[in-house]
């Protein structure tokens, strides 16, 4: 069953953190919860995609930044 959250109101508690957008629910004394936005929760989402990309990859050979430059100009991605 899901309650809104008039009816948690009761039973948790809010808690202001550091951050003035984001709250935690607090039960028994213990964080159960954050509520954020929707737009730093978005971001959040973003950096952990970023962080698992970066992971999967890090035994991938580096590019020379010259490489790099030089297939972005080949590509006409890269003016002078």
């Amino acid at each position: 069953m899901r309650l809104s959250r008039n009816q948690l109101r009761p039973k948790l508690t809010m808690m202001k953190t550091l951050d003035p957008k984001a709250e935690y629910l607090v039960k028994n004394g213990k964080p159960t919860a954050v509520i954020l936005p929707i737009a730093e929760y978005e971001e959040l989402l973003e950096d952990l995609h970023d962080l698992a990309v970066i992971a999967r990859r890090k035994d991938e050979p580096l590019i020379p930044l010259a490489e790099v430059k030089r297939r972005l100009k080949r590509n006409g991605r890269l003016r002078r």
